[in-house]
């Protein structure tokens, strides 16, 4: 199944005014300026209501009807070379979805209150990784100081010198951030101690061995901090746009040992934003080819969250006649079904 995504170069300054169908930058002149081109009117779309200049008619009504019966997402370059997406034929679009911005969680114990430790007694606890990066950075440009085996097994043990609380949770905590291959990194105050994922992917388990091998010592730490913690991955990071912007570019780069047989793309997603999604699922057969097999394509514009808050929506509203977005964040809602 291919995949085109093209993300918003829309500068941060207009994000809180930016109205897709009636910007002036619509029209995709603007440089990394989203457009949809409708080849009914030789023209972009303009949001205005009425015609073949919004996409959807009737959202509300229930009444769904592609209105263009040709178009295509465009994107203007520094060079004036437009990147498009093959033309989306109103027969051959299945569905559009939208999936509004939802921040990743990086998996953490949160702090927890430690108890005393028995004096001179050696503690050990194992911290397994259950899960793998979350970041295509990490593959492209990995920094080398830990890697991405799934499931890697780091043991940690510190001795307790005269029932010293404090001295036993730094021991510990230092134990953890002195190694350079861990995949967690250990805050600490006198009381509390906190582990936390270094990347965003990454859930951990975190085992009390002290118990397994000797239960007269004690946890190694309270339990609170034992136990399995969870990566929640969201949708529209700025770091998954950059991650799916690349993936769609690769065909206009190639390279071997970093020696580059081509123009690097134009790239416009930033790691610093937050995103919406919608995506158009597309049938791209042989028009009356009735065999079970056919090519999927899915075209994705990753617009910056909470764009057009100006009409108390979203920047799909205009988009769509009669749709007032109350979608909540992370939840993908079906506008447009071909089927239904």
């Amino acid at each position: 199944m291919a995949k085109h995504v093209f993300v918003e170069g829309l500068a941060a300054s207009f994000a809180a005014t930016y109205d897709l169908g009636n910007n002036s930058n619509f029209n995709g002149n603007g440089i990394g300026e989203l457009g949809v081109w409708s080849l009914d009117l030789s023209d972009h779309l303009d949001g205005t209501t009425g015609g073949q200049e919004v996409l959807l008619g009737t959202i509300a009504a229930g009444t769904q009807a592609i209105i263009p019966s040709r178009f295509q997402i465009t994107q203007n370059t520094t060079a004036n070379r437009p990147y498009a997406s093959p033309i989306i034929e109103r027969g051959r679009l299945k569905r559009i979805t939208y999936t509004p911005f939802l921040t990743s969680v990086t998996a953490t114990t949160g702090s927890v209150a430690q108890t005393a430790y028995a004096a001179g007694k050696t503690h050990s606890i194992k911290i397994v990784k259950l899960s793998g990066y979350d970041n295509y950075e990490e593959f492209l440009n990995p920094s080398g100081s830990y890697d991405d085996r799934t499931p890697q097994i780091r043991n940690y043990s510190c001795t307790h010198s005269g029932g010293n609380l404090t001295a036993s949770i730094a021991a510990m905590g230092d134990a953890i951030n002195n190694d350079a291959g861990a995949f967690v990194t250990a805050a600490y105050t006198t009381s509390n101690i906190t582990f936390t994922a270094k990347d965003k992917g990454t859930s951990f388990q975190v085992i009390d061995v002290s118990v397994e091998l000797d239960a007269t010592n004690g946890l190694a730490v309270a339990a609170g901090s034992l136990g399995k913690f969870v990566y929640t991955a969201g949708s529209g990071d700025g770091y998954k746009a950059v991650e799916a912007e690349k993936k769609s570019r690769f065909h206009g780069q190639g390279s071997m040992n970093r020696v580059h047989f081509a123009n690097t793309p134009e790239m416009f997603a930033s790691a610093a934003q937050d995103y919406d999604i919608l995506r158009f699922e597309c049938d791209n057969g042989i028009q009356g080819d009735t065999s079970a097999r056919k090519d999927q394509l899915t075209i994705e514009m990753w617009m910056p969250a909470a764009l057009d808050v100006s009409n108390g929506g979203c920047f799909i509203d205009s988009m769509f006649i009669g749709l007032d977005d109350t979608s909540a964040a992370g939840d993908t809602v079906v506008l447009y079904d071909a089927g239904a």
